[in-house]
């Protein structure tokens, strides 16, 4: 289900957000939270049963490390708008004057 919701989620990226930086973002997130989600439920019969190993710990420790990073890389991000100039509305001079002097 978490695979799915991950394409369905990146084609909605791809198409509305700023493309493949945070398809790539949201790509490295999907198999920390998909093993973490696992290691806190049991599958059949579906229900809470928390069973904590090393790799649990390895998937909270690496989620530690990836959330900062994304929260920096959002905030380094926003830049300012820039204001696009009309090509049309602005004088022009030409490149080369002419330099002869009678």
């Amino acid at each position: 289900l978490l695979y799915v919701l991950a394409y369905v989620a990146s084609a909605l990226l791809l198409r509305h957000a700023e493309g493949a930086t945070w398809l790539a973002v949201m790509m490295a997130l999907v198999s920390p939270l998909g093993t973490l989600f696992w290691s806190l439920f049991n599958e059949n019969p579906f229900g809470w049963a928390p069973e904590l190993r090393l790799t649990t710990y390895w998937t909270i420790g690496g989620l530690l490390f990836i959330f900062p990073g994304i929260f920096l890389y959002k905030r380094s991000s926003e830049q300012p708008q820039v204001e696009l100039v009309d090509p049309e509305s602005c004088e022009r001079a030409p490149l080369i004057q002419s330099v002869n002097s009678y």
